[in-house]
């Protein structure tokens, strides 16, 4: 991406109508010196400016348009140079008595603020770092603020960066004090998030240029929309196309009145159609509702005509036989390209059979006999290799020659055989059997395609055989002539856990359910999308009468050998670990519980390291060595005794308490707590790195199969994703399990409590009253204490990290815990200030050095706050540490 298509130096100057009077401050960040800088966030930033300075994009004068890039030396912008710029802007607009819509937009890096609401970003200037963690700026804060003016009726905010906790923020509040003349009411607010809260937001090349993700979709959003789109329909589209990205959802809150927009005036993108010029019978376009909307000859080339944003059918074909192709158009960018026609990269001749034709065995050197029950062969590119195909009812033997540039195929034998596709000319006289043609010879050129009976002939230079045998067999269907039916019923079965979702040819949303869903509809295009714990597939339909049909989710990996799907070869092997042992007890006597630690590699390719990838090992919860994962504690498969498959398994019984499984290379521990009677099952990834990040739990009882609670680990997918967004609700079927399900499996029921507690206090209530038999389990006794009434002097002793890191934010953050007594060597305060906070799991640093950020970020803050209990909640650390840090700092160098 360049900078925009105007030049903003050279247009044409504004009127002064009140629609027309808006202003806008654009800030993009790319150089941070004491962080990561970015690449595409000022280009970014450029590109918004352009389009809000377009007269038929935002229309913005540019006198009234501010736009702040970064500079490594010095580092800027500060928050005085951005609210400088703020204050020039608002004089202006109290100049005019008032304005219409203020745009604020900022790209860089960004988190959430570990001072205020989720929905607050903290967004990083130049100078931020770890160690100066309060140079960033608080939306929420700038967004009250300039609202609060009274001079503009609305503030529209879009924001591409990060909302992630991986690095603690704090945002500041504007700096200026202005009082203008001419207040009104407070402004409404537009807040466009780039992601969901506690998520990342990605930036990507494109053609050489860095561009934000969100920033991309947003400027093809404004403008492909000709006559400007309404606020909610640019928070609707904002939210769903950014849904297709699998690792990043936008989120919009719209506050504007019904009738509010951006833009003026877009351009329609357009659709490109290159036919293959073997097509006889003319090109024709419907759009949604089954209406022509144009049509077009192959022999006059390409086809280009401007087109809305929309699903679409073309059909096209060859004497009387005809094909379709449904067009998902505009969606992705300016043009949508439909190019037909064979594809050239080297020259070659390929042979294969129908029922496999997407396996090769290249030898270009030599010829080969080939029979259609045998694997497909590559013959070479030789002047002269011949074919014979035996085995089968008919015999096929010819001869492919190199003449005047081009192939010819000389005598096939008598078969039957039609054309497939291609440019085919003769050369001699052809004759017909009477089952259908027999051909002698017939010359092809470069990128033609030729069928005979079941074998298939690609001569000249083709990119990809496979895409033009899906172009001429799968990806097209006959079309077939029914009656047009008015309004049918569209029934949709997909797994419970799935929500499906029916769009029409314009966008708009005809149904939602989970697990399926029934519609009346009237006959057309659709787009069905199916999601899966933040994972989207769409197909787009041709509905023209009552249709029912399965829906399939969209793919998704787990270390979990339970989900449906992929994994069920590993199930086996983990249920046969849950019961038997493959090492001595560990703890003392009586060992009522189970560990099982179960690894694999991603996929069922062999992998290219040994297992595990790094050393793994199991100790106490003051860091004791208990066990390591190896060939004298586990069973290590490497595919021998069963093929395809490779893990290890570490089980035994052990004595109930708290136990911390670490990785070495990645340096992340884990602490996961046993109760009596329970049976803890760890599913890992091992791709070379242990992914304890990624892991799966069970706390389940020890009688327990592993296939009885197969739903359970389905719906903790859901549930580990809704942990992770902290916007996210729990799904209706995770609610109906948690009505019979606590004891079956208590990571599950904890995880579905922290989600219940941001929006459903009664349920919360209803899932601690079953969780109460277990409060030796960390998470239990932080939920507990955190939600039960209790007098004032009634503290809660934490000595032991919890499993999830809501638990641990939860008991360092919330007023209900006195964490005075806990010791800065005890393994909650290494979690706490060693944390990694990129999973929803609590893993932490086995490194000492993990903990020298602490120092500074107290030296920062203990000049507004002197407490360090209060500092301690801030930070989210034990009160000890703090007074750790501050003796550290004010002992002075000689007496450190």
């Amino acid at each position: 991406m360049t900078a925009r298509d105007v030049d903003v130096s050279k247009l044409r100057p504004r009127s002064r109508s009140r629609l027309e009077r808006d202003f806008g401050l654009v800030v993009g960040v790319d150089h941070y010196p004491r962080f990561h800088s970015l690449e595409g966030a000022a280009a970014d930033a450029i590109a918004f400016h352009a389009w809000m300075c377009d007269p038929d994009g935002g229309g913005v004068a540019i006198e009234h348009a501010c736009l702040i890039t970064s500079t490594p030396e010095p580092p800027r912008p500060l928050q005085d140079h951005v609210d400088e710029q703020v204050v020039e802007l608002v004089q202006a607009a109290d100049a005019l008595g008032g304005a219409r819509r203020l745009y604020v937009y900022f790209s860089g890096h960004g988190a959430m603020c570990i001072d205020g609401d989720y929905d607050d970003v903290a967004l990083l200037l130049a100078k931020w770092s770890p160690t100066l963690a309060r140079l960033a700026l608080s939306s929420n804060r700038y967004c009250s603020a300039l609202g609060g003016l009274g001079l503009f009726e609305e503030v529209a905010m879009f924001l591409d960066c990060c909302r992630t906790t991986v690095v603690d923020a704090v945002g500041l509040p504007p700096t200026f004090t202005c009082r203008p003349a001419s207040r009104g009411s407070p402004g409404r607010a537009f807040i466009a998030y780039a992601t969901e809260a506690g998520r990342p937001a990605f930036e990507r090349p494109q053609e050489g240029v860095w561009h934000g993700t969100f920033t991309r979709r947003l400027l093809w959003i404004l403008k492909r929309s000709p006559q400007g789109i309404e606020a909610a329909a640019l928070k609707e589209a904002l939210e769903r196309e950014l849904r297709e990205d699998a690792v990043q959802r936008a989120h919009v809150v719209n506050g504007l009145a019904a009738g509010s927009t951006f833009g003026r005036r877009g351009v329609m993108p357009t659709l490109q159609v290159k036919p293959d010029d073997e097509w006889e019978a003319v090109i024709e376009l419907f759009d949604g509702m089954g209406q022509l909307v144009a049509s077009h000859r192959p022999s006059e080339g390409t086809w280009t005509l401007p087109l809305a944003v929309g699903l679409y059918k073309l059909t096209y074909g060859v004497g009387g036989e005809r094909w379709k192709d449904l067009v998902d158009h505009g969606r992705t960018g300016p043009t949508t390209l439909l190019d037909f026609r064979p594809k050239l990269s080297e020259p070659i001749v390929r042979v294969w059979s129908a029922a496999a034709a997407d396996r090769w065995i290249p030898d270009p050197d030599r010829m080969q006999v080939f029979t259609l029950a045998d694997e497909p062969v590559y013959i070479g590119s030789s002047p002269e290799c011949t074919i014979r195909a035996e085995g089968t009812e008919h015999s096929c033997d010819s001869r492919i020659r190199l003449e005047d540039g081009c192939y010819v195929i000389e005598d096939l034998g008598g078969r039957p055989g039609t054309l497939f596709h291609g440019r085919v000319r003769h050369l001699r006289d052809s004759t017909f059997s009477a089952d259908g043609e027999r051909i002698r010879i017939k010359l092809l050129r470069d990128g033609d395609l030729f069928r005979c009976g079941d074998l298939r002939l690609m001569v000249g230079r083709v990119a990809d055989s496979n895409e033009h045998l899906a172009l001429g067999r799968a990806g097209h269907s006959a079309l077939a002539i029914q009656p047009q039916i008015a309004i049918g019923r569209l029934s949709l079965l997909c797994n419970r856990d799935v929500a499906v979702s029916v769009y029409d040819a314009s966008g708009a949303l005809r149904g939602r359910g989970e697990g399926g869903l029934e519609a009346r509809l009237p006959h057309g295009l659709y787009r069905i999308e199916t999601e899966l714990f933040d994972r989207v597939r769409s197909r787009v339909i041709e509905f023209d009468g009552d249709m029912s049909c399965l829906e399939e989710g969209p793919e998704f990996s787990t270390p979990a050998v339970v989900i449906w799907g992929g994994l069920g070869s590993h199930r086996p092997a983990a249920h046969t670990y849950s019961f038997e042992s493959t090492t001595t007890p560990l703890g003392a006597a009586p060992q009522t519980s189970r560990l099982l630690v179960f690894l694999r590699p991603r996929g069922t390719a062999r992998p290219s390291y040994p297992l595990p990838g790094e050393p793994v090992s199991i100790h106490d919860k003051d860091g004791h060595l208990l066990a390591e994962l190896s060939p004298l504690t586990s069973h290590v498969s490497n595919g021998s005794s069963l093929p395809g498959l490779w893990f290890v398994a570490f089980s035994c019984a052990v004595a109930p308490g708290t136990y911390c499984l670490r990785a070495s290379g990645s340096r992340r521990s884990v602490a996961i707590t046993v109760p009596a009677g329970y049976a803890a099952r760890v599913f890992i990834a091992d791709v070379g790195v242990v992914r304890l990040d990624d892991m799966r739990v069970s706390l389940a009882p020890t009688s327990a199969r592993l296939y009885d609670h197969a739903a359970i680990a389905r719906t903790m997918e859901g549930v580990i994703a809704a942990l992770g967004s902290p916007g996210r609700r729990l799904s209706s079927f995770a609610r109906t399990l948690l009505r019979t399900s606590v004891p079956a499996d208590l990571c599950f029921s904890i995880a579905a409590a922290h989600v219940l507690g941001r929006t459903d206090r009664a349920a919360l209530e209803e899932v601690l009253r079953a969780l109460a038999p277990y409060a030796d389990v960390p998470d239990v006794a932080i939920l507990q204490h955190a939600s039960a009434p209790r007098a004032p002097d009634v503290a809660l002793t934490l000595t032991t990290p919890p499993l999830l890191r809501a638990s641990l934010q939860l008991a360092m953050t919330h007023p209900a815990f006195d964490l005075r007594g806990v010791s800065v060597e005890s393994a909650l305060s290494r979690a706490a200030c060693r944390g990694y906070t990129d999973s929803i799991w609590c893993t932490w640093s086995h490194n000492e050095g993990d903990e020298r950020w602490i120092a500074p970020t107290v030296a920062e803050l203990r000049r507004d706050e002197t407490d360090v209990v209060a500092l301690g909640r801030r930070l989210g650390i034990p009160p000890r540490r703090v007074q750790q840090a501050l003796d550290e700092l004010d002992a002075g160098p000689s007496d450190a």
